[in-house]
């Protein structure tokens, strides 16, 4: 008896694992991989109708120049905007011995080799601070620029 209902379970089982495998059916399988929206360049052919129906999703085309806003840097980055973002996180704190953002005994010792000297070793890095400290697209404009904004700001 008990082999009979083993038997019985394993069937029911199996039938409802056949029954409930419509998850896997190819169509299905396609409208759930399939991309959620499609990027249309101006100037280019855009999908038909046909092929976004095949797809199961609407096409809404938007022109390029509506989504995306490029923007041109026209000089160097401020000295606290390249601070507040790259430098801050160690120089606020001291963390490993940084010199703190307006300790004015700390900035006038380091100064003491000349700026020129103190953004070569901010380029190479110093102990634990990587080359640049965290900003590796920073000039040496820039960095000059932070170095100058943490020696003379007020805590």
């Amino acid at each position: 008896m008990k082999g009979f209902i083993r038997i019985i379970l394993i069937a029911s089982v199996t039938i409802a694992s056949f029954s409930q495998a419509k998850h896997m059916d190819e169509d299905t399988i396609d409208k759930r991989t399939s991309p959620v929206g499609k990027v249309n360049i101006e100037g280019m052919p855009v999908a038909t109708e046909a092929d976004n129906n095949s797809m199961g999703h609407e096409e809404t085309v938007i022109a390029a120049e509506e989504v995306v806003e490029v923007t041109t840097s026209t000089g160097a980055r401020a000295g606290d905007a390249v601070y507040n973002t790259y430098c801050i996180a160690c120089h606020s704190i001291g963390l490993a011995n940084a010199p703190k953002a307006g300790d004015s005994a700390a900035w006038t010792k380091l100064l003491e080799v000349g700026m020129d000297t103190l953004v070569a070793s901010a380029v190479k890095g110093k102990n634990v601070m990587p080359p640049n400290g965290t900003c590796a697209d920073c000039s040496d404009e820039e960095l000059e620029s932070a170095i100058t904004f943490m020696s003379t700001m007020n805590p």
